[in-house]
């Protein structure tokens, strides 16, 4: 762990409040989770491919060993935001729900821990708000064990192991975990003889179970 960061437990109190000013919607680095993904799509009604073209591209992220990352565009600013704040906030991704704190996760094969950080400094720090950790999380609506721990595993998992870092893997791992309404996904289903539900937490364990099983065999 790194000592430099000072690491938030559930407990502590930060003083925050937000300001609604959108400045964390301009530049900012925002990656996108298989839930991500599924429940703006749900919210705009749009197909996945769509959406990515959209507003999403994908990176070789450094900081995640080159692993193929799907990003929010948010450069120069956020395609969300509006006059009125985003457009999207009660699906917003789990980037923007834990801003201006930031996560970092540990993985040895048995124990998963997340330490949670400030990232920046944000203008909602001037306030006389208090509020711990725990109810930080529990306002913005963060779905930690649910729905943000299998992703993580599952990253950390990939960057651990000797999957080879080519272009057909990286195909496989693009029509996995980001876009489902691909022919490699819905063939996925058919060879695994699994029905694609209409809620958003189920189809989110299948796209986890099937990237284990595709990606990691």
């Amino acid at each position: 762990m790194d000592e430099a960061k000072n690491y938030k437990q559930s407990h502590n109190k930060i003083r925050f409040k937000c300001k609604k000013c959108g400045r964390c919607c301009e530049n900012s680095k925002i990656r996108l989770s298989p839930y991500d993904i599924l429940r703006l799509c749900k919210r705009l009604s749009i197909p996945t491919m769509e959406f990515l073209k959209k507003y999403a591209y994908p990176i070789y992220d450094k900081e995640n060993k080159d692993l193929l990352t799907c990003m929010l565009k948010t450069s120069p600013r956020c395609l969300f935001l509006a006059e009125e704040g985003c457009v999207v906030y009660n699906d917003r991704p789990y980037a923007c729900r834990v801003y201006p704190l930031a996560v970092d996760p540990f993985y040895n094969g048995n124990l998963f821990e997340k330490k949670f950080y400030i990232l920046e400094e944000c203008i909602g720090f001037d306030t006389k708000n208090k509020v711990s950790l725990a109810e930080f999380k529990e306002d913005q609506k963060v779905d930690d064990a649910e729905f943000y721990d299998p992703w993580v595993i599952f990253k950390i998992k990939i960057i651990n192991s000797d999957c080879a870092n080519t272009e057909e893997f990286y195909s496989r791992f693009f029509n996995v975990c980001y876009d489902f309404d691909n022919v490699f996904f819905k063939q996925a289903l058919t060879d695994n003889n699994i029905q694609w539900p209409d809620n958003i937490g189920g189809r989110y364990k299948i796209i986890i179970k099937l990237a284990n099983k595709i990606l990691l065999a």
